[in-house]
């Protein structure tokens, strides 16, 4: 049973799983959400990602809601839940809810993460910057133009010094035991710290977090903070924060390596320096925040559109690395007998050669994945996902698997789908506007005599509108006024 509330498209959904649930309905009716909701609970074990490492709720910010997690809960509310339980086995829970409302320890970790990104040479860069300055004005006396072996020698140690008591007060920071005080370099780490932390709860506000229980356990618990090209912009917006706690604290550092006072021009080159330091730290830690990857239990294979055409840059990029993983996995034999099952495809026996897909011919040559049409690459695609669902206990996801195929192939892959799914007691869901594809699948179930094994899920704004089990989908009345358009 999969149940979902407030989790992006969906607004309350019921639906009990068979091995292979097809969901169908006008557009903007929740299939897709419905789906991803699905790969993200299979996937709850394995720290959310899929068996090809793409962590799926990642995914979906990234690549289709613009770099914005909050847009993964449903407009209007505060939080999602999607709940999977099979029977035996404990239910998995994955809550997510926005931080607008209380950010402050997301953004605590996020500064934190930044100023241990920070290494001693960004910030002996800004200091050499500010030092060279100093000596073209002519101050030799302090700081030579030509900077010697001994003065490098104090700066290093300078730079150590503040960095210790960054990294120090970042952490008395986040217990909240952070004071000013007379020592210099803590008034200086404080500032930069109250800069960090007043962008870094900015991005909190933009947030999501995500709690993942397996039964009565907390597996997970993760934040998702704005990606691309969200984030970009967002980051635009931090440079105020940074580059006045920097104005703060340039000053400071500078006479904590015992320099005299700079002129204002060449403070203001500092602080600009040290503000873009300390944004490129805050940018690293937004893309070293993810999830944590565990084992999983189960091979999981989300293939969404963006899936194929955004996450690995192609067709070609996602079937190569499908084609990898199945060798790694033992399982291209199984791959080679479905691409032999498909009469005309001409092709067969894959292998990869100078980092790309390759198939042998049917008339003895090969061909690169590069050189094959679309149509051909993503009937690869949708089989080497039955060859994940031929590994045993898998779940395989598909978003539109009728999309730029030939009606010949879609009864083939129908037929197929059947056949893998009974043979290795895998699950296969996906989503559809093909009637035809329907029907194939369940001509394929009866005459396996299996069409218990189907269930066609019709949706309409966000809420399972009817359920239909085996070939009764094959007439129903409000499947065809749906997909016919009448």
């Amino acid at each position: 049973m999969l149940s979902v509330e407030g989790f992006r498209g969906v607004n309350q959904a019921e639906v009990s799983l068979a091995p292979i649930t097809i969901l169908t309905g006008r557009n903007n009716s929740g299939k897709s959400s419905l789906l991803e909701a699905l790969a993200a609970a299979a996937t709850a074990e394995a720290g959310l990602r899929d068996w090809l490492g793409v962590d799926v709720l990642r995914h979906v910010i990234d690549h289709k809601l613009m770099g914005h997690p909050g847009r993964l809960i449903r407009e209007g509310a505060q939080s999602a839940t999607i709940m999977l339980s099979y029977a035996p086995g404990p239910a998995i829970r994955i809550q997510l809810w926005r931080l607008r409302r209380r950010p402050r320890d997301a953004a605590m970790l996020l500064a934190c993460r930044a100023v241990h990104s920070l290494s001693h040479v960004q910030l002996l860069f800004c200091m050499l910057h500010y030092a060279r300055e100093k000596g073209r004005e002519g101050e030799p006396a302090k700081f030579p133009e030509n900077l010697t072996v001994s003065n490098m020698e104090k700066i290093v140690y300078g730079i150590e010094r503040s960095m210790r008591q960054l990294c120090n007060t970042g952490r008395r920071f986040q217990a909240g035991r952070a004071s000013p005080s007379g020592d210099m370099v803590e008034a200086a780490a404080l500032a930069l710290m109250d800069g960090l932390y007043a962008a870094a709860r900015l991005v909190a506000e933009e947030s999501i977090e995500a709690r993942i229980e397996v039964g009565s356990e907390l597996l997970v618990y993760t934040v998702y903070y704005p990606g691309p090209p969200y984030a970009q912009l967002l980051l635009q917006r931090l440079k105020g924060p940074l580059r006045e706690a920097a104005s703060d604290a340039a000053p400071i550092l500078a006479r904590t390596l015992g320099l005299e006072a700079a002129p204002p021009s060449h403070t203001r080159r500092l602080a600009d320096c040290v503000a873009n330091t300390l944004l490129r730290a805050l940018e690293r830690a937004l893309r070293a925040a993810r999830a944590p990857r565990r084992s999983a239990r189960s091979p999981v294979l989300a293939l969404f559109h963006r899936h194929l055409f955004g996450a690995h840059g192609g067709l070609v990029e996602s079937l190569t690395d499908i084609v990898r993983r199945l060798h790694a996995a033992g399982a291209l034999d199984r791959y080679r007998r479905l691409v032999g099952a498909i009469p005309g495809l001409g092709i067969g026996d894959p292998f990869i050669e100078e980092g790309e897909a390759w198939f042998r011919t049917s008339n003895g040559g090969r061909i690169p994945a590069s050189l094959l049409g679309d149509g051909t690459l993503h009937l690869l695609l949708l089989l080497a996902g039955l060859a994940v669902a031929g590994l045993g206990g898998a779940t395989v996801v598909y978003e539109e698997p009728e999309t730029g195929l030939h009606p010949g192939y879609m009864y083939w892959f129908a037929r197929v789908l059947v056949e893998s799914v009974l043979e290795a007691g895998s699950q296969v869901a996906m989503s559809t506007h093909s009637l035809e594809l329907i029907r194939y699948i369940i001509e394929a179930a009866e005459k396996a005599g299996a069409t218990d094994q189907v269930a066609v899920v019709l949706m309409h704004d966000g809420d399972v509108y009817s359920t239909f089990q085996g070939s009764e989908a094959a007439e129903a009345s409000e499947l065809e006024i749906d997909l016919r358009g009448l």
